[in-house]
């Protein structure tokens, strides 16, 4: 069983060794959204990597992304598709706090899965207010 000490853990390290690429994406939310969940390294890739897991990151079931071990997977027929038996950590990214963060939490509290994860950022000063 994976735990949020443990994803955090890694999470940040993956963080720290990304930070040149997240400097470089991070003034655009559609490039950072790609690094942080559609690259094919991005950065939950690399944090499901360090956990020991496999990464799903095709909208499964409308959640951004899915660790897995792969003893869960199930295959059925074209091998693109992914059917799980078991979810480790379902995991939401939202880069805007006030623009649909609902909709990511209630991803996660519909979805049975060990530990549920939603990442997402403090807004600019303006939205602050």
């Amino acid at each position: 069983m994976i735990t949020a000490r443990q994803f955090y853990q890694a999470w940040l390290e993956v963080i720290g060794n990304n930070q040149e690429k997240i400097q470089q994406y991070c003034h655009s939310k559609r490039d950072y959204t790609k690094l942080a969940i559609s690259d094919n390294d991005s950065l939950i890739i690399q944090v499901a990597e360090k956990l020991g897991l496999s990464c799903y990151n095709a909208d499964y079931y409308s959640l951004d992304s899915v660790l897995y071990h792969e003893q869960h997977r199930i295959k059925k027929g074209n091998d693109k598709y992914h059917y799980l038996s078991h979810i480790c950590v379902a995991f939401e990214h939202e880069n805007c706090f006030f623009s649909g963060l609902f909709q990511e939490v209630a991803h996660l509290l519909i979805t049975l899965s060990q530990l549920k994860v939603l990442v997402s950022y403090p807004n600019s000063f303006e939205e602050k207010k």
